[in-house]
C-alpha cells in the first residue's frame, strides 16, 4: 500500500535569510535543525500574522489537524536549535519531482508537480517560480554581480565583497 500523496500547500511567506546560527560558534562547529517551507509558513501565519489556526489553515489550503502537526513541528525545531545552539536552515522544499511555482496574481508561493501546469490554488493562475534564475544583483558601491536567490529580493542582499547593499541589475 502506497502513502498518500501530498497535497500542495499555499506558500506566501519566504524566509529573508537562508539559515540562523548562534553567535560566535562557527557554522562547521554546529549542528544543523531544518526548517520546512511548510513549517516556516505555519510560523508565519500563526505567530507573525496572528491568525486563528483554522484562518491559517485555510491560506495554506490543508486541514486544520494537518496545520497543527505542521505548526507544532516547527515549534519543536525553532525550540530545539534555539535551547542546544543548533543552526536553524530553511529548506526550500525544491526537488526534482516537485517544485515552487509563484502566482502572478496573488504572489502566493505553492509546491506543485514541475513538469505539470498546475494553476495556483487560489486564484486559478500560473507563473513560474523559477523565473528568477535569470535575474542579477549588483552592488551599488562595488559593482560585483551575482544571480538572484529564489524568493529574496536584490536589496535584501549584501555584497559579499564590500558588505553594501545589492540592487536589481537592469537587464537590456
Amino acid at each position: 500500500m502506497s502513502p498518500r500523496i501530498k497535497k500542495n500547500r499555499i506558500i506566501r511567506g519566504v524566509p529573508i535569510a537562508h539559515s540562523y546560527k548562534p553567535v560566535g560558534i562557527p557554522v562547521t562547529e554546529t549542528q544543523k535543525v531544518e526548517l520546512g517551507a511548510d513549517e516556516f509558513e505555519a510560523l508565519r501565519l500563526a505567530d507573525y500574522e496572528h491568525l486563528s489556526q483554522e484562518e491559517a489553515a485555510s491560506q495554506m489550503g490543508v486541514s486544520r489537524p494537518t496545520f497543527t502537526r505542521i505548526y507544532n513541528a516547527a515549534r519543536k525545531k525553532i525550540a530545539l536549535a534555539l535551547v542546544e545552539g543548533k543552526t536553524l536552515i530553511f529548506l526550500s522544499d525544491v526537488s526534482v519531482e516537485r517544485g515552487r511555482r509563484r502566482c502572478g496574481r496573488c504572489h502566493g508561493v505553492y509546491i506543485s508537480d514541475i513538469d505539470k501546469d498546475e494553476n495556483c490554488p487560489e486564484c486559478n493562475e500560473i507563473e513560474d517560480f523559477d523565473s528568477s534564475i535569470n535575474r542579477k544583483c549588483e552592488c551599488i558601491r562595488c559593482g560585483y554581480e551575482m544571480s538572484a536567490k529564489l524568493g529574496i529580493q536584490c536589496r535584501q542582499l549584501t555584497c559579499p565583497q564590500c558588505g553594501s547593499r545589492m540592487r536589481r541589475k537592469n537587464i537590456v
